[in-house]
Parts: C-alpha cells; structure tokens; sequence
C-alpha cells in the first residue's frame, strides 16, 4: 500500500442551535487531516505540474550557472542572482556589476538565455534577460532580433540532457513529447 501524505485544512465548528451572536467557541477552528486520495484532480495537477518544474528547475538552473565558468566570481554570482530572480519572480533585475563583453559570443549567450524556455518562460523574456543581464553584448541589438535567436524547447531538453549525459550524471528526459528516435536525429 502506498503511503499517503496527510493534508490539514482548516474546519469551523458549529452548534446545532445558531444564535443570534455567535460565540467565540462557535467559530472556533479545529484541523481536520484529509487524505491525498480525497484532493480533487485540480489539486493533483497542481502539485504534479509543482513538482514537475522543481526537477526541471533542479535540472536548467545548474546547467546555466555551470556554462558561466568563464566569467569572474563576481560577474557569477551577479548573473546567479539574476538569474533565481528570475525563474522565481519572473523579473528581470539589472546585474550588480557589468558584466563582460566579449566573454562569451551573442550566440552562446543566447543559447544559454534560452534554457529558460524550458522554464515556461516565453521567447520575449528569454530575450529580455538576456538584453538586460548581458547588455554590454547586445547593445545595438533590437528584442525582436534577439527573440528570433532563442531556441526551441526541444532543442534545449536535447542540449541539457546531452550535456548531464556527458557528465555521468542520469537524469531521467522530463519531457515526455521528444522521443528517443528524434533525440537522435536531432543530435
């Protein structure tokens, strides 16, 4: 038998006979445990579709900081920090400090930028970011060029389960659409 998790929700007591000013004892709130089994659907998605942008948040997040060795400790941590920022906020914070020009190409940096698709992050604010943190690199460049740059999520779930692959670590493809057939040609 599967164990199952307890989830306590509030219940407000009542008396059989209401009166006409309700005491304090009559609302007094007590904690009912509710089995998982009971949760409705919406419920049960909910905490799936949590769980599952936790592992791929586990799995993008140090992919990006790893591609970052290049940069200085300093210009990392301001690039971390924007970067949490921003899968957990969804803003996009100017960097601490300017960060170097020249360190990586306006397409590596684009790939990197556009890990964040897998993150539900659209193409506008994969660009955004990357305008934003990166601005030494992308001066002159428009957002919409920069959009068409971003890459897809296929790709990108390609890249970065190639790239644990390659460091012997397994980390199961948490995205069930790219079949192991067109992972290969893709590659």
């Amino acid at each position: 038998m599967d164990w199952v998790k307890p989830v306590v929700l509030p219940v407000v007591a009542q008396t059989k006979e209401p009166s006409a000013t309700p005491s304090v004892e009559d609302e007094e709130e007590s904690q009912v445990p509710i089995s998982e089994e009971s949760l409705s659907d919406e419920d049960k998605d909910g905490e799936d579709e949590k769980r599952r942008k936790d592992e791929l948040i586990g799995k993008v997040l140090p992919w990006f900081l790893n591609q970052l060795n290049l940069y200085s400790d300093e210009e990392q941590n301001a690039i971390k920090a924007c970067a949490i920022e921003f899968v957990n906020d969804g803003t996009i914070p100017n960097p601490a400090i300017v960060i170097t020009k020249g360190v990586l190409s306006q397409q590596q940096l684009m790939e990197l930028c556009s890990a964040f698709i897998l993150l539900d992050k659209d193409r506008s604010e994969c660009a955004e970011f990357a305008k934003t943190v990166f601005g030494t690199t992308f001066n002159n460049t428009e957002i919409s060029t920069l959009e068409k740059k971003i890459k897809g999520k296929d790709r990108m779930q390609i890249l970065i389960d190639t790239y644990w692959e390659a460091e012997g670590l397994s980390i199961k493809n948490l995205s069930p659409s790219i079949s192991n057939s067109k992972r290969k040609e893709t590659i």
